[in-house]
């Protein structure tokens, strides 16, 4: 059955009712037909309807249905043909827009720790199916690894180019990842680093996040990864008062060096207006002291260690030794990561990591989902 096929019209005084032919109905509002005419669709040339210049009680004189919709408009001598098979793709129902075009894929990683999306980046380079693979996986459940990148300074800049561009950073087009002598960050030190999100403390945290590994000798030091929308997915279910209260509780992040200071207030579980988890602002190193009522303060601090045991649970953990030329891929916001400790004089640990954008990414897999997907 073809669902885009109008059975029947109804007009109210400020909207139209669509029947259609499995029996489902759609109302459109006039001014939003009128707003959206097909003719309205801005050419160079020709101009186009703004939307705030249309009459509020815009009414159709005439509604036919043929082939098309076809509407001609009392204020306007033009007769606008809606397509069905667009008005059925563009019915306003916020019940089924709020839904993911792809549905995430949440995991622990006891589910799928010997199922890990590894991908070869020469293949990912002349094969663009492959290239669409490995998007999707990191679209879905939120990373990807790469193998047998080339051990080149820079390298990682290059990886970029699959999908989209860098983003800099206080840190610039890329940073180094390595023990220094006088670190100013945990990251520059053998030390263990808790599972985090990095840039908490912008307003707009980077999306997405490459990590290559040029140097990896040493004992210890190995990546670890946690679905951090899993977690607070697991959260709300298993405490929806601790959920509430880390999504609701705003905090401070704070970064601060010689020639930079960022700082950002909001939710360590962040949420839309459907109260769905859109992401994760979860880094112990660069959070603040918490100013919190006080009658809040204990229940929000409860809340908080829970959800800080919960990333170190190793049911949760994915931990892998990332080898010289594998570089991690990863959405930001959602997936924390963290590294063991190391020791220190025995071999070398050396990595470099860069940003880039979650938009650029899903813009390329659709392009290469158009090609591929029919």
């Amino acid at each position: 059955m073809n669902r885009a096929v109008i059975t029947h019209i109804v007009q109210s005084s400020d909207a139209l009712k669509i029947t259609w032919q499995d029996g489902n109905q759609s109302t459109f509002n006039y001014i939003w037909l009128r707003d959206n005419a097909p003719k309205n669709n801005f050419s160079i040339g020709k101009g186009m309807a703004i939307s705030f210049d249309i009459p509020l009680d815009v009414t159709p004189i005439r509604v036919t249905l043929n082939e098309t919709l076809d509407i001609e408009w009392a204020d306007d001598e033009n007769i606008y043909q809606f397509d069905p098979a667009w008005l059925w793709a563009n019915a306003y129902k916020p019940e089924e827009k709020n839904k993911p075009q792809s549905p995430l894929k949440l995991w622990r990683a006891v589910d799928i720790i010997h199922n890990l999306p590894i991908y070869s980046y020469p293949q990912l380079v002349s094969d663009e199916k492959k290239l669409r693979d490995m998007l999707q996986d990191v679209n879905d459940l939120g990373f990807a690894i790469l193998q047998d990148v080339e051990q080149k300074k820079g390298m990682v800049l290059k990886v970029v180019e699959l999908f989209g561009y860098v983003r800099e950073s206080q840190y610039g087009r890329l940073y180094d990842l390595r023990m220094e002598p006088n670190p100013k960050h945990l990251s520059y030190t053998n030390l263990r680093v808790p599972a985090h999100v990095d840039g908490p403390y912008r307003h707009s945290m980077p999306t997405v996040q490459l990590i290559h590994s040029l140097v990896n000798s040493v004992d210890g030091g190995e990546s670890t990864l946690v679905d951090g929308i899993f977690l607070a997915e697991e959260l709300r279910r298993i405490d929806p008062t601790a959920f509430q209260l880390l999504a609701t509780t705003p905090v401070t992040f704070r970064y601060g060096d010689d020639k930079s200071v960022l700082e950002y207030e909001g939710t360590i579980i962040e949420t839309n207006r459907e109260n769905c988890i859109t992401g994760v602002r979860m880094n112990p190193i660069v959070i603040q002291p918490f100013y919190i009522e006080p009658q809040k303060m204990k229940d929000f601090y409860a809340a908080y260690q829970q959800f800080g045991r919960m990333t170190e649970d190793d049911a949760n953990r994915i931990v892998t030794k990332l080898d010289a030329g594998n570089l991690l891929l990863f959405k930001n916001q959602r997936i924390l990561h963290g590294r063991e400790e190391f020791k220190p004089n025995k071999g070398e640990r050396y990595l470099q990591g860069c940003y880039s954008d979650a938009d650029d990414l899903g813009s390329k897999l659709a392009v290469l989902n158009r090609k591929f997907i029919s």
